[in-house]
This record gives structure tokens, C-alpha cells and sequence, in this order.
């Protein structure tokens, strides 16, 4: 079963922003990706922000990025999001596997079905990331002995700018535990395509109101870079561990 890694700020396995990327057109526009052999496995890598990461994370096509992981044949994605802790007993440096989300965003298309279809389609999201997938993440992480934090609740905010501090006191009586503005959108798109999806959380800071001082970008590439080996380590042991045969909760 083919497996794609989706790759957020200061993740990479491939050399960097020098290596080349294919262009793939989709209905819904262009995407870049790359195939790649991490351990012993043969993956599809697509970067969230672009082959020039340079792309804010209100502004990625997100359904571009996954159908065309679907016209490449992937049937499940592990991706990798940098967020900000909603709690101070989350502390940056952490890595958690995500189990649910609340989709807190304003301005984006959060569905393939924005138009009206032959039927109406309500898509089930009881368990809204792949319990295979992050089962595989989990015992990867177990197996490496790297500390990680499960059941986690993801926040997904429209960005481009960080939170405020009301607002981070409202996600976490909502019963948020990070904050991000990427995975839930990936979640969502990929289960009405039929695509198991898992997302590895590195908690880059603490929220605004949390942290004792401004927040910066800077930060949290800082703490990606710090935790990549980690990162690497987990995420080519899961690829080894996923089991591929069908998956009933994620399929339609």
C-alpha cells in the first residue's frame, strides 16, 4: 500500500530545498511531490508549504495536495505539523500523536463537496485520524524509546498569524491541547478521499498567554530542527509498521 509523508516547516528527509519535484496537475491545480526511499521503504514526499516552502499555510492548496497524492495511488499519509501548546504541561520540544481535531477555521474550502452532487454526502468522523496510522507512529516511538504524548486534541486556526491570549484560554475550555493551522484540513480532505491519514505533532512553543514572551517563527523552526532526528527516527519506523491492509474506519 503506497504511503506518502506530508512534510511541514523544517521537516525534510530528501537534501533540503535543492532536490527536484514533480509537478502534478489536479483538478483543483498544480501540487509538488517527490518519490523517495526512506529505510526500506518507497515513499511519495510532498512538501505542505511548496518545493520553495514559501507558501503560508492560508494560502496551500489543500485540495490539490491531496488528490494528487490520491492520483498517485497513496492510500494513507503520515504528515508532520509544528504547533503551539494550549497547556503548560505540554511543553515545547514534546512530540504527540493527534486523535482529534476541532476545525476552527473561517475563510477556507474544508470539503470536496462544494457543489451540488448527484447525492448529498455527510462524511463520518467519530475517529478522525487513522488509529493504524498512529498506532504505527506510537509504537515506532516506543520502540526507539522518544517519549511521546497520545490523544491529543489538535486546534486548526486560519493563520497566517499567531493566536491571541483569549483565544487560547477559549480552545482550551473547548478541550484543544495544541494549536496548529494545517493538519485538520489534511484529515478531513484526505478521509472524504478515502486516504488513512496520521499526523505526528511537534510542539514547536507555548501559545500566546502561556508564553512568557512574543511568539516567533524563528522559534518554531528552531525546536523543529532540534527534534528532527527524532522525528526521522520515528517516522521511518512507522512506515515499516503500518499495517496495509484495508482500514475500515477511513475508508467511505
Amino acid at each position: 500500500m503506497k504511503t506518502a509523508l506530508i512534510l511541514g516547516s523544517g521537516v525534510f528527509f530528501d537534501g533540503g530545498t535543492k532536490s527536484a519535484w514533480d509537478e502534478v496537475q489536479t483538478p483543483y491545480g498544480p501540487a509538488w511531490l517527490r518519490e523517495h526511499r526512506i529505510g526500506n521503504s518507497d515513499v511519495v514526499i510532498m512538501r505542505r508549504h511548496g518545493p520553495g516552502l514559501n507558501i503560508p499555510p492560508h494560502l496551500i492548496n489543500y485540495k490539490a495536495n491531496i488528490r494528487a497524492l490520491l492520483d498517485k495511488g497513496v492510500k494513507q499519509i503520515i504528515a508532520t505539523a509544528a504547533t503551539g501548546s494550549l497547556s503548560p504541561n505540554i511543553a515545547p520540544g514534546t512530540l504527540a500523536v493527534a486523535s482529534d481535531f476541532i476545525d476552527w477555521t473561517k475563510n477556507r474550502v474544508t470539503t470536496i463537496y462544494d457543489r451540488p452532487m448527484e447525492s448529498v454526502t455527510h462524511t463520518d468522523f467519530t475517529v478522525p485520524y487513522c488509529p493504524r496510522i498512529n498506532n504505527a507512529i506510537l509504537l515506532s516511538a516506543q520502540s526507539a524509546e522518544i517519549p511521546m504524548a497520545n490523544n491529543v486534541t489538535y486546534v486548526c486556526t486560519d493563520g497566517p498569524r499567531y493566536e491571541t491570549p483569549a483565544e487560547v484560554r477559549m480552545f482550551r475550555m473547548m478541550g484543544g491541547d495544541v494549536v496548529g493551522m494545517t493538519s485538520a484540513l489534511e484529515a478531513i480532505l484526505s478521509r472524504e478521499m478515502g486516504i488513512c491519514y496520521g499526523a505526528l505533532c511537534i510542539v514547536s512553543n507555548y501559545a500566546a498567554g502561556i508564553s512568557a514572551k512574543p511568539l516567533s517563527h524563528a522559534e518554531v523552526l528552531a525546536c523543529v530542527e532540534e527534534k528532527l532526528p527524532a522525528v526521522r527516527n520515528i517516522l521511518e519506523g512507522a512506515l515499516e509498521l503500518i499495517d496495509g491492509g484495508e482500514c475500515a474506519n477511513c475508508r467511505l
